[in-house]
This record gives C-alpha cells, sequence and structure tokens, in this order.
C-alpha cells in the first residue's frame, strides 16, 4: 500500500503576511517547503514519502524555475537522490552528473544575481552601504561564491547527508526574499553531504634540520619532540644524531 501525501500543509503559501506580498511567486515557496519536508520524511525513517517529496520538488524546478536557476540543479539533485532510495542506480547516477553541469553554470548567475537592500544595524552602517554600496555587494558576492563551491564539493561527493538535516537551513538562510534566498535554498537544502573530516587533508612529513655538529654528514636528522630547558621555557624541536642518538637543540 503506497504513502499518500497531503501537499495542502506545503501548498498553503497565502497566509497573511506570508511572503507572497515580497514579490516571490507561490512556486517559490513551495519549491522550499517541499524539499524542507523531504527533509522531515527521512529524519521520521518515512523514505518513501522523502522521495516523492524530492521527486516534486524536482518537477517544480523544471516547470517554473530556469534551467540555471541554482533550485534547478539542487531540485535535480535531489530527484537522484530519490532514485537512489528506491534502487535505481543508474537513473540517479545520471541525474546526479546532469545535475553538476547545471550547477557548473551557477557562478555565472551569481554575477548577475539581483540583490535587495539590507536593514543595517546603525545609521553609520546604512550610510556606509549608500557609499559603498558595490563594495558591499562584491563582499556579499564573494560569501555567497564560497557556499556554491561547497555545494559543488556535496554534488562530486555524492554521499547523502543524514537524515533530516536541515540545521543550518534554519539558522543560515537569509530574512530578505530576494536571489540570496534563493541560491542558499539550493545550496543548503541538497540532499548530499561533502567530504567527510579529514578526507582532504594530507599528512605532510616534518622536515627536522640537521644536527649542527654533524652538517655536511649523509643522513637527515630525525625530529623529534625536545627536553623542555630549565625554567619551562625552550624546548621545541630537537634534531637527533643518526649515529649517536643524542639530542641537540635546532
Amino acid at each position: 500500500m503506497g504513502t499518500s501525501i497531503s501537499v495542502a500543509p506545503i501548498l498553503a503559501a497565502d497566509r497573511p503576511g506570508g511572503p507572497r506580498p515580497a514579490g516571490w511567486r507561490r512556486s517559490d515557496l513551495w519549491w522550499e517547503r517541499v524539499q524542507v519536508r523531504a527533509k522531515t520524511f527521512q529524519l521520521e525513517g518515512n523514505v518513501r514519502a522523502a522521495a516523492r517529496c524530492w521527486t516534486f520538488g524536482h518537477l517544480l524546478g523544471v516547470l517554473f524555475f530556469p534551467t540555471n536557476d541554482p533550485r534547478s540543479a539542487c531540485g535535480l539533485a535531489n530527484a537522484a537522490a530519490a532514485a537512489r532510495l528506491h534502487g535505481r542506480v543508474r537513473a540517479a547516477e545520471l541525474r546526479l552528473r546532469r545535475a553538476r553541469v547545471l550547477w557548473s553554470g551557477v557562478p555565472d548567475w551569481l554575477e548577475t544575481m539581483r540583490l535587495a537592500p539590507r536593514a543595517r544595524s546603525s545609521l553609520y552602517h546604512l550610510r556606509m552601504t549608500v557609499r559603498h554600496g558595490d563594495a558591499f555587494d562584491r563582499a556579499l558576492k564573494a560569501r555567497l561564491m564560497e557556499q556554491v563551491r561547497e555545494a559543488e564539493e556535496r554534488l562530486i561527493e555524492g554521499r547523502l547527508e543524514p537524515p533530516g538535516d536541515t540545521s543550518r537551513w534554519v539558522v543560515e538562510r537569509p530574512p530578505v526574499y530576494d536571489d540570496t534566498r534563493r541560491l542558499a535554498a539550493a545550496c543548503f537544502l541538497l540532499a548530499f553531504a561533502g567530504p567527510r573530516r579529514g578526507a582532504r587533508r594530507s599528512m605532510k612529513p616534518t622536515v627536522a634540520r640537521p644536527c649542527p655538529c654533524c652538517r655536511g654528514s649523509p643522513g637527515p636528522a630525525v625530529a623529534e619532540p625536545g627536553p623542555r630547558a630549565e625554567g619551562g621555557r625552550g624546548g621545541g624541536r630537537t634534531g637527533v644524531h643518526p649515529r649517536t642518538r643524542r639530542f641537540s637543540g635546532s
């Protein structure tokens, strides 16, 4: 027996005081709510309902968003996650490849995105915004570009996130309904996680300076922790003579 999903609470976007008066269409908010709902279903263990929400979100993107919209790439990637949950490995891989191609155009979209005026905490910041608005916009776009690159790494990694992980979206979503929120939704509501911690760290060998008493002799000195100097100061790294194995200060 299939799992039914009621779209009434998801599509209820016409409440008084909602984001529609700010210029957003119903489809913009529907897409956000469907993606968050998919995460909730996944957290509850309802994998089938989560996959249906991701598929429905992809259809919303196809119908209402241009292909260069970052939410189109995110929706397609999440549809790949839905296919993976259903065991359709081939379809999931094809969708994920297509999502990576679409995401490669997001930096160009970022350069032409529209930024709504931001509320400032003081009159001083407001004056600075008026005088140096272009500099503020460039700094904001630089921070957004970091989010774009991070999301690209998550698409390349292709590893599903822990179920129900929407904490970053709840905390960092922009309060302004403009292109920055569209980009944040596409970056933070991806169903895929980035590389594991420490996966990209490379262990570089420590190169120690040779022992002063045997400079010119074959064989480098080995770096080892040295004893502390008197009074608790000094210490640090020391060279170890390769033959006598005696410590010598570096």
